[in-house]
């Protein structure tokens, strides 16, 4: 399967996958809210988020140990690729002990911290204990799904995350009915787990994916050194990078209230969903990236980043201006007008939907090279702006106050320092690697937001549930017409039309073999 294919293949499950997840979150939150208290739902909500902390003690080893094995995965028998998995098995056993003894020993410090009311406070912390619990399990698996992605076989970890959102959702159904509460979430926990561990370890077996019996190679100093050097840059990405996002719900709730912990959870997720859609373009790119700079395939690489970036760009755009001018309504019909929030909220953070998966592409330059360098040290102001912006303005501007800093700190951190690496590497200037990379993307937004306006305000007069569909179809429709005809570039329009019609003839090939008599086959 060639690289484009594996790409192909990857990004097309991985829509898949989210749309599992985006019917997941469509039928477990009203579930969870017919079952719960706000505040239950609110302690869900930021149980959850701490579990999103605690990755924290990967430490930057996973994304370390797959970007490494792409250096090595041409010889998996070599052993310095086993070497650098063993590596990765003893890291990840200590990992998961320090997340069991997080949830056995802190639960009562963060309940302090997060001032839980005392009628929750002992729910909490059983709740924090189980699925740190499950959380710890996993990790104990984590290294045996590194293959899949060195090999781009991320379509496989995609296939696994459909099984995690159907097991998750009949094990919640099943806590709710059965009178679990809250503790719901630890059960839906362990059987999407299960189904995830069990789906990634016999693929990465029966792909032949690990090295041969006797050929792993030793854990030597030097095999640890390569993986922690790179993995200590990784690590303090990561906690810049839960600083910036994860931290945004404990933030409300502690600023806000567990009440508006949970109306930020709700209305952020069909942001959060397209974000997840958009990035994915970058991500799935990545082990080819990764592929093409070990191979010394500069040209091809030179090419390839541009379109990826420029084709994030319309994405990003095309969700962000949707997410403008119709989350708030998409919500209040979700949940039955019992959570909303206000119009330029949702235009803040249809905003940070656009600029953040831009400057995701540029933050992940040092990484695929593998030369975090200064990177690490401004991911962390970034996280300070994030954190110490909503502390001073959320107070007085409210939703608005958590996106404004997070969107000047990602522009002026994150994204003018990932430009200047791009236009170093490229050696180009740092114009021309981002208005001259993107300038089609940004005039596509202003063209499709005024004429995205016009259709929500000609649909004003007509209320209802199918006259909201119709607008945000009609727009959305729109939208991709206008992005394929002049948002994307004329090079990447044509590969869009050939794999369309790649796509289209297989499935008459198909078809037409299906239809064939037995006898002539």
């Amino acid at each position: 399967m060639s690289r484009t294919k594996r790409f192909a293949s990857s990004l097309g499950s991985g829509y898949l996958a989210m749309a599992a997840n985006a019917i997941y979150s469509a039928a477990s939150i009203p579930l969870a809210l017919h079952y719960l208290t706000r505040e239950e739902f609110g302690l869900w909500a930021v149980v959850t988020q701490i579990g999103g902390y605690l990755t924290l003690l990967d430490f930057g080893v996973g994304q370390s140990v797959s970007r490494i094995l792409v250096d090595y995965k041409d010889d998996m028998n070599g052993g310095d690729y086993g070497s650098v998995l063993k590596t990765a098995w003893i890291a990840f056993g200590f990992q998961a002990v320090g997340i069991l003894l997080t949830g056995a020993f802190g639960g009562n410090l963060l309940a302090d911290l997060l001032q839980i009311p005392s009628n929750l406070r002992s729910g909490f912390q059983i709740l924090l204990f189980l699925q740190c619990a499950v959380l710890a399990g996993h990790f104990a698996m984590t290294p045996l799904w590194f293959p899949l992605w060195t090999h781009q076989r991320s379509d496989i970890v995609n296939y696994a995350s459909i099984g995690i959102f159907v097991a998750s959702g009949i094990a919640l159904w099943i806590g709710f009915a059965a009178g679990l509460r809250y503790y719901s979430l630890v059960l839906a926990s362990l059987a999407g787990t299960l189904v995830q561990d069990g789906i990634t370890t016999i693929s990465t077996i029966k792909l032949g994916l690990l090295p041969a019996r006797g050929k792993w190679g030793r854990i030597t100093k030097a095999k640890f050194w390569e993986i922690f050097s790179f993995s200590r840059d990784l690590f303090i990405l990561q906690v810049g990078n839960q600083l910036i996002s994860a931290s945004q719900i404990v933030l409300v709730s502690r600023l806000m209230g567990l009440d508006a912990a949970a109306v930020w959870s709700i209305c952020t997720k069909s942001f959060a969903l397209a974000q997840q859609i958009v990035v994915k373009i970058f991500d799935f790119s990545t082990p080819g990236f990764s592929e093409m700079l070990v191979r010394g395939e500069i040209l091809r690489f030179k090419e390839r980043f541009p379109a990826v970036l420029n084709l994030t760009a319309v994405g990003a755009g095309l969700f962000g201006v949707l997410g403008a001018l119709g989350n708030r309504t998409l919500i209040s019909y979700w949940t039955q007008g019992k959570i909303s929030w206000d119009f330029w909220t949702d235009v803040c953070a249809g905003a940070y939907l656009f600029v953040w998966c831009i400057t995701h592409c540029y933050a992940g330059f040092p990484g695929l090279l593998k030369q975090i360098k200064g990177y690490k040290y401004l991911i962390l102001l970034e996280g300070g702006c994030v954190v110490f912006g909503s502390i001073l303005f959320a107070p007085a501007f409210g939703f608005p106050g958590m996106f404004v800093p997070a969107i000047v700190g990602n522009l002026f951190c994150s994204g003018l320092y990932g430009a200047y690496r791009v236009s170093q590497h490229f050696s180009m200037s740092v114009f021309d690697v981002t208005l001259g990379w993107t300038g089609r993307a940004l005039l596509y937004v202003v063209v499709f937001a005024l004429c995205g306006s016009a259709i929500f305000w000609l649909g004003a007069g007509f209320a209802g549930l199918p006259a909201f569909l119709t607008k945000a179809a009609s727009a959305g429709t729109f939208g991709i017409v206008l992005a394929l005809m002049a948002g994307v570039t004329p090079e990447m329009r044509s590969e869009l039309r050939a794999f369309a019609h790649g796509l289209i003839g297989k499935r008459r090939h198909r078809a037409a073999r299906a239809e064939t008599p037995l006898s002539l086959k």
